[in-house]
């Protein structure tokens, strides 16, 4: 740590995200609040549920990935929140790390595509919430990463309770498109960040598949049902 960030750690001292107790300047949380995060383990009902539901969205095969359970008021709620809406880009960087140490992928993964914003929000917000974490999973795992893999052509909500078959046949319904390069194999791990109805991800699952890519896995950092 140089001699500047010694000085701002003393001018505006880091809080933990949880708890509010000081913690150096480049970590998130203190290790009391760490030990709090409800990640969810892969024979854990939680996990057995949020595949269960996976399963009624998503095609049977496709792997899905969730870090930990979005519980009200806990510290993952707390991460998320921050990093979406407390100018907190840099979380993604920790959690990323989580990844890392709590999920073990079946296959390997070729490249890394995030749900993206849209335009306005992005203004807004001024960064997309899953670029840093994305980008340094991409490091981690050695794959590619596509940024601009799927672009946001619409803003509103999707149908809840659409069939598989009712929204492949209605692609103009999506709120994406798809701009991946056709020389993109291998499999495509597919980012959010909260996962509760998975219309998002259905959206942008089924825009990637009927561009052709049918190697896709479904990463959330948190599930919310």
């Amino acid at each position: 740590m140089g001699v500047l960030s010694f000085i701002l750690q003393d001018v505006f001292p880091q809080l933990c995200i949880g708890c509010g107790c000081m913690i150096p300047s480049d970590n998130a949380l203190c290790k009391a609040c760490e030990t709090k995060i409800a990640f969810m383990e892969e024979d854990s009902l939680e996990m057995i549920e949020f595949k269960a539901k996976c399963a009624l969205i998503f095609n049977e095969e496709t792997e899905v990935y969730a870090l930990f359970k979005f519980e009200k008021g806990g510290v993952g709620q707390k991460l998320i929140h921050a990093l979406k809406y407390k100018n907190r880009p840099i979380i993604g960087f920790h959690l990323s790390y989580f990844v890392s140490e709590k999920i073990r992928f079946k296959t390997p993964i070729s490249a890394i595509v995030p749900i993206p914003l849209h335009s306005k929000k992005l203004k807004k917000r001024g960064y997309n919430q899953l670029d840093i974490f994305s980008k340094n999973l991409s490091k981690i795992l050695q794959c590619d990463y596509f940024p601009e893999g799927l672009v946001r052509i619409s803003d509103s909500r999707a149908q809840a309770g659409r069939s598989k078959w009712d929204r492949e046949m209605r692609q103009e319904k999506s709120r994406f498109s798809s701009e991946l390069s056709r020389d993109v194999y291998g499999k495509i791990l597919l980012v959010d960040d909260v996962f509760t109805t998975g219309n998002t991800l259905s959206d942008a699952y089924y825009t990637l598949h009927l561009a052709g890519f049918k190697n896709i896995s479904i990463l959330t950092i948190a599930s919310d049902i």
